[in-house]
């Protein structure tokens, strides 16, 4: 058991709602914990270990044996921890841990663990409300390992039922009670004070709420501890509230918000994270005139690319980004440098990308340009052949044009934004166009273009990761996560 900071280790494992895990580590995080992830191998399809190594700053644990340093990995791991949340739990790894059976790293440190053990299961209803599970449920909770359980409701599977993750602000909350079991307020709020992001009372107020949520193992409220405050000279202030104060002034106060935090509570990289790099972010459409008034464009609004060049320039990075027009405002701390056309943009994002760290070419560029614009308005009647017959010819390829370039030390993210194949042609652009990584999205009907919100597959040569349905700004955090973690 920790002796200074207390850690949680958190366990993922090979559901769709293993996306969320990432909003439970920053979750803890915010209230001073250490957090660790061991990950089974159906949960890196779901979920890439980067983002967490990203998160956590820690190695992401997946095998017995990815670690030579620590020939026994599931024994530090079980000891290094207070609490064992396993969060999303299945059904087959919570038969596994019911039976005993150790087959890879994270069911090895269930069974090694003398931490407490939380499981928050997420399943199909069929599977849930299964005999089995039920039984292998009933086992667990017996041998007290506590269960952090959703409400019904709709499944990604497209069911109605019970096998819902709890909302991932219930799994903090009653976490953080499960830590404060373990090793007392007074090292709460120590990791709080010298490590967290928000007040100790508001980890109170957590704590007090999950209390509340549970009654089998309610308990009067937590009190805040009263410690006497310390003014920078570190002598007693006796004008400051008290704790009975603070936890009032907590409850009626939103939570710290986390710089940069987005309002989907989606997971959010650690201050500075880019500092020092310099990251290149095209975006929007490009215009290819076909005479003085005319010209062929697309329906981009390059929201994701702004959302992109916020979240980076939010981390810390100094972020060029090269604007097709658009009608939104340049983001704070970052240089803008507008263009129209394909050409344009081509000759803006050269001269930058020999210094960039990382270029991310999320701009819908134009594949097809007038040969021939004229310098004049084509007036119909007079010019209606012209009108009829405008010659096109091919742009230049932004992304493979500069990719084919780039650096062993460079990270190339392109978009691909297509209405069919949208992974086997993601692949085919990858290879193609010389790229790192592709982020793909399905278009069409209402998809991706203009909206606020999008549902994108993080696609590299060795891994397709989904992000479902979240808001762009989500989008580009966790992409810039996967994009500091491959810089550091």
């Amino acid at each position: 058991m920790s002796v200074e900071r207390p850690c949680v280790l958190v366990g993922v494992t090979g559901c769709i709602a293993a996306y969320k895990a990432g909003e439970i580590v920053r979750g803890l995080q915010k209230a001073g914990v250490r957090v660790k992830v061991v990950m089974t191998e159906h949960g890196t399809h779901f979920v890439d270990p980067v983002t967490f190594r990203a998160l956590t700053h820690e190695k992401v644990a997946v095998d017995l044996f990815d670690d030579p340093s620590d020939p026994i990995h599931h024994i530090s791991l079980a000891q290094e921890c207070d609490v064992f949340l396993i969060a999303p739990c299945t059904a087959n790894v919570m038969a596994k841990v019911a039976c005993g059976i150790a087959d890879d790293l994270l069911s090895t440190t269930a069974l090694a663990t003398t931490a407490t053990l939380a499981i928050a299961p997420a399943a199909n209803v069929h599977m849930y409300e299964a005999t089995a599970t039920q039984e292998n449920m009933a086992t667990l909770r017996r041998r007290g390992v506590r269960f952090i359980e959703g409400d019904a409701g709709y499944l990604a599977c497209g069911d109605v039922g019970r096998g819902r993750l709890a909302d991932p602000d219930i799994i903090v909350r009653e976490t953080l009670a499960l830590l404060a079991e373990r090793v007392g307020l007074d090292a709460l709020r120590l990791a709080c004070e010298q490590h967290g992001e928000v007040p100790f009372a508001t980890v109170i107020e957590q704590i007090n709420a999950a209390s509340s949520r549970r009654p089998e193992h309610s308990a009067e409220p937590v009190p805040a501890p009263c410690h006497p405050e310390r003014s920078a000279e570190g002598a007693e202030s006796k004008d400051l509230p008290t704790c009975a104060a603070v936890t009032a002034t907590a409850a009626s106060a939103p939570d710290t918000p986390l710089p940069g935090a987005v309002a989907d509570g989606a997971a959010t990289m650690p201050a500075g994270a880019l500092a020092g790099r310099t990251v290149l972010v095209t975006a929007g459409p490009t215009v290819e005139p076909i005479d003085s008034v005319r010209y062929i464009s697309n329906y981009s609004s390059g929201k994701m690319g702004y959302a992109i060049a916020e979240a980076a320039a939010a981390a810390g990075a100094r972020v060029v980004l090269v604007s097709g027009p658009v009608a939104l405002p340049a983001p704070a701390g970052v240089e803008v440098m507008p263009v129209k056309t394909a050409r344009d943009m081509l000759a803006a994002a050269a001269s930058v990308f020999p210094a960039a760290d990382a270029a991310i070419f999320a701009a819908a560029v134009a594949d097809l340009r007038p040969a021939n614009p004229a310098d004049r308005k084509l007036k119909k009647g007079r010019d209606d052949a012209a009108l009829a017959n405008v010659p096109l010819t091919e742009n230049p390829d932004i992304l493979a044009t500069l990719a084919a370039g780039k650096r062993p030390d460079q990270y190339v993210v392109g978009f691909a934004a297509e209405t069919d194949d949208v992974l086997m042609n993601a692949h085919a652009k990858l290879k193609k166009k010389n790229a790192d990584m592709i982020v793909a999205n399905q278009v069409g009907d209402g998809l991706a273009f203009g909206t606020d919100n999008d549902e994108v597959w993080l696609v590299t040569e060795g891994d397709d990761v989904l992000l479902p349905l979240m808001s762009k700004r989500a989008v580009a955090e966790r992409l810039m996560e996967v994009v500091a973690a491959h810089l550091d």
